[in-house]
């Protein structure tokens, strides 16, 4: 005979009065979660086959700062639940089932019957409402007012504050409200040049997140170069930064560059340099090209020590009119030396 969870009190009391028999019944009173300690509910009821717990919404998408409520319901009728979220700091939720987004990603808000047990979730995916460099998943944006000059765009100061205020294993999330030209290159880690305008410090494993808000932002290569360049130490462990092209982001390339768009990782006598670059849905590199057949060029070059994930996204190719272009490459928009590590 299968062991059983029943209810406490009146459940059996109305068992007994019809002269039912359970017979190896194990009668057992179950510890609710924690944030409910003191109280008492019975968890994984099986006989009978209890009806289904309902909420009133199964997936919710909220900007930061913006609440909604959730309703539990069980055959029609409000029930009354204990609500938790798994991830507070991004979505909280109070006793009578009203979430609050706090930062941006995603959290499960869970309703557990009172009598029963049974349990339904809804996801609440929260997306940043207002353009600004973000830190740790903050709901508000970093006051940049005196970083760099009046006519410094976002990604300029955002780099600049980066530098000088991130500390280890910090990540970051600038979304963009317009579409930037830049002459400059960004790098994360320690970079190509110490005089880069956004050289983020190295020993920091900083991770970088760029989107648009609400449309698709460009940044667009005015000059030669590389628009990113991503490396750190040669220690994988301490110094692994980290730039993720997310939703809405377009970057676009230079004619005859002489550099891929996006460098990973780098190689100096034995010594392999780590970085890595996630693609995700939404993202695109186009429009980088070099015909000269003694340079390289395209949209990424993921280098000894580079990382490339590809999630989602596009890399535009030499087919394309607005593709990349790298003749040293064999035409390739993505270049992958030795030693590399590419997943998809």
């Amino acid at each position: 005979m299968k062991t059983r969870n029943v209810f406490l009190g009146l459940g059996l009391l109305a068992a007994l009065m019809l002269g039912i028999t359970c017979e190896n019944t194990v009668i057992e009173t179950k510890t609710p979660p924690d944030e409910f300690a003191g109280e008492e509910y019975v968890e994984d009821w099986e006989w009978p086959d209890l009806p289904p717990l309902v909420l009133s919404e199964t997936a919710l998408t909220l900007g930061t700062g913006e609440t909604a409520s959730l309703m539990a319901a069980i055959e029609g009728e409000a029930a009354e639940v204990w609500w938790t979220s798994n991830k507070a700091g991004v979505v909280s939720v109070d006793e009578d089932g009203t979430v609050t987004a706090h930062g941006q990603g995603a959290a499960q808000i869970k309703a557990t019957a009172r009598t029963g047990g049974q349990t339904a979730v809804c996801t609440v995916t929260v997306k940043i409402s207002a353009a600004g460099l973000y830190r740790n998943d903050e709901a508000s944006p970093i006051d940049l007012s005196g970083i760099g000059g009046g006519d410094d765009n976002l990604l300029v100061k955002s780099f600049a504050w980066i530098k000088e205020n991130s500390t280890e294993q910090d990540e970051f999330t600038i979304v963009l409200d317009e579409n930037i030209n830049t002459s400059a290159g960004f790098s994360i880690g320690t970079g190509v040049s110490s005089s880069s305008t956004g050289n983020a410090d190295k020993n920091k494993n900083l991770t970088i997140t760029l989107q648009g808000l609400d449309e698709t932002r460009t940044i667009t290569k005015t000059a030669a170069g590389a628009l990113f360049t991503v490396y750190g130490s040669t220690d994988a462990e301490t110094d692994t930064p980290h730039l993720i092209l997310g939703e809405n982001i377009t970057l676009a390339g230079y004619n005859s560059n002489t550099s891929a768009l996006v460098v990973v990782g780098y190689t100096q006598s034995s010594n392999r340099y780590i970085g890595k670059l996630t693609m995700k849905t939404g993202s695109r590199i186009t429009g980088n090209t070099n015909t000269s057949n003694n340079a390289a060029g395209g949209g990424v070059n993921v280098v000894a020590g580079g990382t490339f994930i590809m999630e989602d996204g596009v890399i535009g190719s030499m087919v394309e009119a607005d593709g990349n272009f790298a003749k040293a490459n064999a035409g390739k928009g993505l270049e992958l030396s030795t030693h590399k590590t590419m997943s998809a």
